[in-house]
């Protein structure tokens, strides 16, 4: 491609000074598409000779016989520009000063080595530039089509990452079901301490998996960028209290004092995703116990008022443990990063946690940053800008006092996979229900056509159907089970999956794998509220 001014320098001889006009008119003759030519030599440019301006004398008083006897020199113009060969083209047009001028020069003087080589006609230099410019253009273009479909390469990529991580966490979570159902429903028999501790080891291992499924989960559904914030208002000290009541017990398995302060000089009750400000909280508590043994982990929360108005929300996690080198500080928020070799031999883990609390922190437009604590150990602190919320309403008459006795009447369970349907019925006996399951929608369909129940389990993903579609299927029906409430059990524990399933009609939601007390619980708090849902409505005060 043409780029520099040897491209498009044209090899002219120059005029010698004292050459008469007459015969510089011969050489414009010769070549018509010529308009300049420099006057000279080669080891010296004096001026440049514009065949136009010896037309207009030609059209002056001056006689035509005198004008082809005069030197050139006394015509030329001594004010010139000249480039060198190797400059490019898009420098010198762009820095050009004819190119400026009202009535611009014909052509540029071409040197090379402060030897004149010939002249640069402003036309071939204009048409040089265009041929550039669109092929800048041309190249910009097909640039662009590549990163857009790079782009969105990469964006399918994402799509079919998290695709794949949550199928694979579901068919891991399912069999996870059988793992930590029967290892709870285990624990609650009469074993031998040696049987005990092997129920134990299962259920913990399971436990760790899960944990593990859900960082791996969190981080996908960050890259595929489909976190959703929820805002809900809360109340920061019941958040400090929780967070307390929660870890306490841990800190005391590690030997370790744990402190929880709130101050709330920006607001007691805020707006904001408190599920997600809990996840990056316990994420950095989590971290902060397990390298502090014997130590102290002190966990500050505040609301802010900034200068311009803004409430933001701080949490601050700060530790007595090994501290973290400079070095490792610059990597530790990477994803499978840990502090050191001996960090991941000595306490585990992942190496996901940091990185899902600062993603978190980041979709929440705040920041998460890490320092030295004055006292040994790390200090991490999150800063991010939350709404300041109203007032709480409570009930300012008394209500019906709501009761937890209720009749154990029969369940239906309704899931394709043997192991959960095992697991969930053995809960369920065991807590005193009586159960019913079926792994099919037509026997599922038959028994609630033929038998009244206390409360039902549909699986999301029946083989047949979904659960969805057999939720609408019955509430069309006519049967005496058709406003019965149903739970959602699902392997697929995201959000949106939750919020369909209300939007669908079930009245909760029960995530795989299976934990047959929390089941139990569910289930039971699912049967109360129904029983008192015909409540009257009470007037509420703000406090």
């Amino acid at each position: 491609m043409v780029s520099k001014i040897r491209d498009i320098v044209r090899p002219v001889d120059t005029l010698n000074p004292d050459l008469s006009v007459s015969a510089a008119f011969q050489r414009f003759h010769a070549s018509p598409d010529l308009d300049t030519l420099a006057v000279g030599s080669e080891s010296g440019v004096t001026g440049i000779l514009l065949r136009h301006r010896l037309l207009d004398l030609m059209l002056s008083s001056i006689s035509p016989e005198i004008l082809f006897r005069q030197p050139v020199r006394q015509f030329m113009e001594k004010t010139f520009e000249s480039v060198d060969i190797s400059a490019s083209i898009s420098y010198v047009t762009a820095t050009s000063t004819t190119l400026e001028m009202a009535e611009p020069m014909g052509a540029l003087v071409a040197m090379e080595e402060g030897r004149y080589v010939g002249i640069v006609p402003l036309g071939r230099l204009l048409k040089a530039l265009t041929g550039i410019n669109v092929a800048r253009a041309r190249a910009m273009k097909e640039m662009r089509e590549k990163l857009e479909a790079a782009a969105q390469k990469m964006a399918q990529a994402r799509q079919d990452e998290s695709r794949f991580v949550a199928m694979v966490g579901h068919e891991i979570r399912t069999p996870l079901t059988g793992i930590l159902g029967v290892a709870d429903l285990l624990t609650g028999t009469k074993l031998s301490k040696k049987q005990q501790a092997m129920a134990t080891t299962i259920a913990r291992s399971g436990h760790h998996l899960d944990r593990l499924l859900d960082d791996l989960l969190d981080l996908s559904r960050l890259n595929a960028d489909k976190v959703k914030l929820v805002a809900e208002p809360f109340d920061l000290r019941d958040f400090a209290r929780e967070t307390r009541a929660l870890w306490q017990a841990r800190g005391l398995q590690e030997d370790v004092t744990l402190n929880v302060r709130a101050k709330t000089k920006g607001g007691k009750r805020i707006v904001a995703d408190a599920t997600r400000l809990r996840q990056i909280l316990f994420n950095l508590v989590s971290n902060a116990i397990k390298f502090s043994g014997g130590g102290r982990v002190d966990v500050d929360l505040e609301t802010r008022e900034t200068e311009t108005g803004r409430i933001d929300v701080w949490m601050r996690v700060s530790d007595t443990g090994p501290g973290i080198s400079d070095t490792d500080k610059a990597r530790l928020f990477g994803m499978f990063e840990q502090a050191s070799e001996q960090t991941r031999l000595g306490h585990g883990g992942s190496g996901l946690g940091l990185a899902i609390a600062k993603g978190l922190v980041e979709r929440m437009d705040g920041q998460l940053d890490l320092r030295d604590n004055a006292a040994g150990g790390c200090e991490f602190t999150v800063v991010c800008p939350v709404i300041k919320a109203g007032p709480k309403l409570v009930a300012q008459t008394p209500t019906r006092q709501r009761s937890g006795q209720f009749e154990l009447g029969r369940i239906l369970v309704v899931d394709d996979h043997d192991t959960s349907r095992f697991v969930i019925s053995q809960a369920l006996i065991a807590a005193g229900w009586q159960v019913d399951s079926v792994a099919t929608s037509t026997q599922a369909e038959r028994r609630l056509d033929g038998v009244f129940y206390q409360a039902a389990l549909f699986d999301l993903h029946l083989g047949d159907v979904r659960g969805e579609d057999l939720l609408a299927s019955l509430r069309a029906g006519s049967s005496a089970n058709r406003n019965l409430a149903v739970l959602a059990v699902s392997a697929d524990v995201g959000a949106e999956r939750r919020a369909a399933c209300l939007a669908a009609g079930f009245a909760g939601f029960v995530e795989k794998p299976i934990r047959p007390r929390q089941l139990v619980a569910s289930l039971a708090d699912l049967i109360v509220d129904t029983a008192h849902q015909g409540a009257g409505a009470v007037r509420l005060r703000a406090v």
